[in-house]
């Protein structure tokens, strides 16, 4: 069978069967994820922060001095996002994706965003 053959009944798959969903209150773990027509539902915030000047940062200064200032970043908003209560689901780059559910899920959020944005100033 072809790549395109086996892509395309691979989509086709995917179409075809039915999905199953059901409610969560927590974040699934990474590994409690299937590549499959599996869905939880969630009420919940999901907080995406990224670091600003990132591209600049690359281009002005040594690898070693911009992956310094990367892991930091993404060690200080990491730990900001957990301790107000959130899970991290992603990194890509420069960017953290945080995701909160609870009755203060919003709120959560966004004192995690400037909680971020002030570690930026004081770190």
């Amino acid at each position: 069978m072809s790549l395109k053959q086996e892509l395309q009944e691979s989509v086709a798959k995917i179409i075809r069967d039915r999905w199953e969903e059901r409610e969560g209150e927590v974040v699934p773990e990474p590994s409690d994820l299937k590549l499959g027509n599996d869905a939880v539902t969630l009420d919940a915030t999901v907080l995406y922060a990224d670091m600003s000047g990132s591209t600049k940062l690359v281009d002005t200064f040594r690898p070693s001095r911009a992956a310094e200032v990367y892991k930091a970043y993404m060690v200080c908003a990491a730990k900001i996002i957990r301790d107000r209560g959130g899970s991290i689901t992603a990194y890509d780059g420069d960017r953290v994706m945080g995701m909160f559910i609870g009755d203060s899920k919003n709120t959560s959020a966004a004192k995690a965003a400037f909680q971020i944005n002030w570690a930026l100033t004081v770190c």
